[in-house]
């Protein structure tokens, strides 16, 4: 069952569980388009095409457009950097600061990341509350939270490819846990929070 935090005729906001894809075979976007396409009685495939992705065993929020002009217009946002995205983790060790910036050039591979002077730039801002990393992504590069953090000795608990030795009950200690932006029709401001937790280990 599909967990629903906004939807109107241009726009769907999901929450989306650890363990499934945003896109591809037995993805998320996948499940939305045949819920829709079953629950409107629609004749073809119903429109609905991921805006963003997030990694596999990650959680949180997933923006999708329904029609061809949202998905251009929300493409556009993003690639201009005009939404912001925040995250909340759990990483192994203490951070040295309790806020900071990070940034680094990284290059992907063909299943994961790693810091390179050959890559491309990425940042992000965190601070430490409660003994919980919150995360703002400047940059959308693959695998950049997981693979900054994990750079400095602070891999994302649970996330075995860089390097964390504890086991996290439901994929990583990583969610996609606020999401704001324009929307692409009415430009009204909105914000999105997701209902996934983090878990103690």
């Amino acid at each position: 069952m599909l967990e629903i935090l906004y939807e109107d005729n241009h726009i769907l906001v999901l929450d989306k569980p650890a363990g499934i894809p945003v896109q591809g075979e037995g993805s998320l976007e996948e499940a939305a388009r045949a819920f829709i396409k079953k629950r409107d009685s629609k004749l073809g495939n119903a429109f609905v095409f991921a805006v963003h992705r997030i990694d596999k065993p990650v959680a949180g929020i997933v923006l999708f457009a329904k029609s061809k002009k949202a998905l251009s217009r929300l493409s556009e946002q993003v690639r201009n950097g005009e939404h912001e995205k925040k995250y909340i983790a759990l990483v192994e060790g203490e951070m040295e600061k309790v806020s900071g910036t990070l940034v680094d050039t990284i290059l992907k591979k063909e299943y994961r990341a790693e810091i390179s002077k050959e890559g491309k730039r990425c940042e992000l801002s965190y601070r430490v509350k409660n003994g919980v990393i919150e995360i703002m992504l400047h940059t959308g590069r693959y695998h950049q939270i997981r693979v900054q953090f994990s750079s400095r000795g602070h891999p994302i608990l649970g996330d075995k490819k860089y390097g964390s030795s504890y086991t996290y009950p439901k994929g990583i200690a990583l969610i996609h846990a606020e999401l704001s932006l324009n929307h692409p029709v009415t430009k009204e401001k909105l914000r999105f929070q997701t209902k996934n937790k983090l878990i103690s280990v």
